[in-house]
């Protein structure tokens, strides 16, 4: 592709991403499936500008509104170019086939003041940080003094983890393939199965991915399943397992010995996960319940029987903003509030599957203070048989002491960790 047209494609990405309100990762794996004769080189190209453009969208409309311009596509994608130093405009903009239409009306003087653009220091700081309006008042709570940096963390482009598949080998042993491949990687700073690389690539014929010695996780998501505290011999049950990246890694925690139980109300996504516990080694402990609602018998029938309860809850996914930097936009205060109600329910339904002594752990994927320690203490109010779980010695036991941690609860973030943002509750039931 010439670089016009790499332009032009991103132009028509974002146009189907802002009229439909799709996530930009949906819109970019449906046109690249279509679009087979596009190089990987393209592709990274095209994928970096929207992402660009995303990453900078609320600073790139407040300066489009100075200029009295509209906020298009086209207008949004011309406007990162200048900014980011990027020359031979009119050669981008040249009305070639597959290109965009040469500049007309303002767009030249728009072009030439944006050329002089220096800094973002006068623009309001939800602005300046690429936050809702709304939401603005919600990060403040959760970040005070640590807001900017906070954000900066988030807005910037996710790392790509992998951790090493425990049934099947070692992360010494992967990182030295790893570098035998002349891939660049290094071990997490706190996951003791985490591998990061240094830049993204395409891993599907890395004989260790498809052989299941690795799977692609980030370190946060690594260290929530670690947190579980599992053991062989445990009957687990994974309440929100989705595609099963966590139930993955308990599988590997327990050795592949135990009754670990994967259930979600998507079927479809229970069918990907068996696809993947396959090629990871996990078959015997592995067992799947596509629930159908609050009266599933299912639930009575192993009511009080669980060791260990996971519920990565369902929720506003602000710790993902590196992965999925539009979300933010999709984000409504009526969506959070249903999250909100939604969590309540699953966090209740999941407790009764606890056994006494055993521990209920609660997982988001949010920064955000009422999905994480407001909806934690609210489910201690309701549950009084829960309890927050010292952390400790547990820690310890699993060489995660530097982890920062408070009466069983963790919070990662990109600033603090260098992981996604997740928080991780930690409770247990009383005994008898």
């Amino acid at each position: 592709m010439r670089p016009s047209a790499r332009v032009q494609m991103a132009i028509d990405l974002l146009d189907g991403m802002f009229e439909g309100l799709r996530p930009a990762d949906q819109v970019l794996a449906t046109i690249f499936r279509r679009s087979r004769f596009i190089g990987s080189k393209d592709r990274r190209a095209v994928r970096d500008l929207v992402y660009g453009v995303i990453r900078h969208r609320s600073r790139l409309v407040h300066r489009l509104r100075q200029y009295g311009a509209d906020e298009t596509p086209r207008a949004l994608v011309l406007a990162y170019l200048v900014i980011s130093g990027t020359e031979s405009i009119s050669e981008l903009f040249d009305g070639s086939a597959h290109s965009p239409m040469p500049l007309d009306g303002r767009e030249p003087d728009m072009v030439a003041e944006l050329a002089h653009f220096h800094g973002d220091a006068d623009q309001p700081v939800p602005v300046r940080l690429e936050i809702p309006d709304w939401l603005y008042p919600l990060l403040q709570q959760s970040f005070g003094d640590n807001l900017i940096a906070e954000m900066q963390g988030l807005n910037a482009e996710a790392p790509v983890d992998l951790r090493a598949n425990s049934l099947k080998s070692d992360r010494d042993t992967e990182l030295a393939a790893l570098r035998a491949a002349d891939i660049e990687a290094e071990a997490t700073a706190y996951s003791p199965i985490g591998i990061r690389l240094s830049r993204r690539l395409t891993l599907g014929n890395y004989p260790s991915y498809k052989e299941g010695r690795v799977e692609v996780q980030d370190e946060g998501s690594q260290l929530a399943a670690l947190l579980c505290g599992v053991k062989p011999k445990m009957k687990v049950i994974d309440f929100c397992a989705g595609a099963g990246g966590k139930t993955l890694a308990l599988a590997a925690a327990m050795k592949g010995r135990g009754d670990l139980i994967a259930c979600d109300t998507d079927g479809r996504r229970l069918a990907e996960l068996q696809v993947r516990a396959d090629a990871a080694g996990i078959t015997e402990m592995l067992g799947y319940r596509a629930l159908s609602g609050d009266d599933d018998p299912w639930l009575t029938e192993h009511a009080g029987k669980a060791d260990v309860v996971l519920v990565d809850a369902p929720c506003s996914g602000v710790g993902a903003w590196r992965r999925s930097p539009d979300a933010r936009w999709l984000l409504t205060e009526e969506r959070l509030q249903g999250y909100l109600d939604l969590q309540k329910e699953i966090l209740d339904r999941a407790a009764t599957l606890v056994k006494p002594g055993g521990k209920l752990v609660y997982v988001t994927c949010s920064l955000l203070r009422d999905e994480n320690e407001a909806q934690s203490a609210a489910f201690r109010d309701r549950q009084p048989g829960f309890t927050s779980h010292d952390l400790g010695p547990e820690l310890g036991e699993l060489g995660l002491s530097a982890l920062p941690s408070q009466q069983g609860e963790v919070t990662l973030s990109p600033a603090t960790t260098g992981t996604d943002g997740f928080f991780i509750s930690v409770m247990r039931r009383a005994d008898g």
